[in-house]
């Protein structure tokens, strides 16, 4: 069986680096943004009391997600990648093998959003693109990508699949992970996952169109920024995924939720395993009725080729030369200077490829930023 804690599973069996490289905390910062505008952060946490927890069916669906939008210049603190619980974990319980503890200020890396700033409602309605993570993934592990869609326009929402990763609430609860074991026969476990992540989308998509609609679909702790419900535009989605699983889950929600106008997927297969002896999905064989956007397909799925003459749109298929099996995530750039700080430059180079970093954020926020403009034009 596979046991993932946190970003700890997805971690290769590396050598230790030496404690004496781990004297200074350092603090990564994400790439600038490429976009016009600045761009406010904000967290909301949901309870769907339509649904039961998968995972945890004495209580409601809970979720914690967060929202990037275009906003004013100034107001608000920066933005950091990660909680400061969840900083803390990644740098004990949750730690990424290789990366001593004490070494990476997980709980300080640094975004050039801004918390809460003032939504720029003078651009009027944007469409509103919904990424949603892979297993055992945080919502904040493509953040290089989400908020760069944000400073050129759009409105984006992550959210985290609640017992597959740790979340943090705003009444300070961290609860352990329940669904972060995948059993030696994954199909079951893997269907299950797909529908809970279709669920928690279909979930934040509602919550969006309360928000356009002037309410407030928030648990209350803290109220959305004001005005922040003017910048979205209910009519226009995309939804978009990579990097364990991701992907899939993207195009899940779109083949589930008719809401959903385009789909961006990375990193995508539609079966598991070297033997892939099955789909995991029910559409493999229809396809989805979007427009699709797919980056770096396996060529090993026995699946794709049928399912992407099936699809209503031709399929576009982008390729990322030299990119590793970690370069659809924040990984990217984030792996690579923590590995310089600490002294070890070559620190999951298998995993990240040989794509210079800059380039492979370069053409990921080009690529999803014109394929969305073209299809929620």
């Amino acid at each position: 069986m596979l046991t993932a804690t946190g970003l700890a599973a997805l971690a290769a069996t590396t050598a230790a680096v030496p404690a004496s490289a781990a004297a200074a905390r350092f603090r990564p910062s994400a790439p600038p943004l490429s976009g016009p505008f600045p761009v406010g952060r904000a967290h909301l946490h949901l309870v769907d009391r339509t649904r039961r927890d998968p995972w945890l069916p004495g209580s409601y669906r809970e979720l914690m997600i967060s929202v990037c939008y275009p906003a004013r210049h100034g107001g608000g603190e920066p933005a950091r990648v990660f909680s400061p619980r969840f900083g803390d974990w990644l740098d004990g319980e949750g730690g990424i093998e290789g990366i001593p503890p004490g070494s990476v200020a997980w709980d300080d890396v640094g975004t050039p959003a801004r918390m809460n700033a003032t939504p720029l409602t003078a651009l009027g309605r944007r469409p509103v693109l919904l990424a949603t993570p892979g297993h055992f993934t945080t919502r904040d592990a493509w953040s290089c990508v989400v908020q760069d869609l944000a400073s050129r326009g759009f409105v984006t929402v992550t959210v985290d699949h609640t017992y597959e990763v740790r979340v943090e609430f705003p009444d300070g609860r961290f609860p352990d992970p329940l669904a972060d074991t995948m059993p030696a026969d994954p199909y079951p476990w893997l269907r299950k996952t797909l529908r809970c992540w279709s669920d928690d989308s279909s979930t934040v998509l509602t919550a969006m169109e309360v928000l356009a609609s002037g309410g407030d679909p928030g648990e209350g702790e803290a109220p959305p920024p004001r005005g922040l419900g003017r910048l979205i535009d209910p009519a226009r989605i995309g939804v978009l995924g990579a990097f364990t699983g991701g992907g899939l889950g993207a195009m899940e929600t779109a083949h589930r939720d008719e809401r959903v106008r385009a789909v961006v997927t990375g990193d995508v297969g539609l079966s598991w395993g070297e033997e892939r002896r099955e789909p995991i999905v029910s559409f493999h064989e229809t396809g989805l009725r979007q427009p699709l956007m797919a980056i770096r397909v396996p060529e090993e799925d026995p699946y794709w080729a049928a399912f992407t003459a099936a699809c209503d749109h031709p399929v576009r298929e982008r390729a990322l030369p030299g990119a590793g099996v970690w370069s659809l995530a924040d990984l990217q750039w984030l792996l690579p200077d923590i590995g310089r700080a600490i002294g070890n430059p070559g620190l999951f180079a298998e995993q990240l490829g040989t794509i210079e970093p800059r380039v492979s954020v370069r053409l990921q926020r080009e690529w999803i930023a014109e394929f969305f403009a073209r299809r929620l034009h």
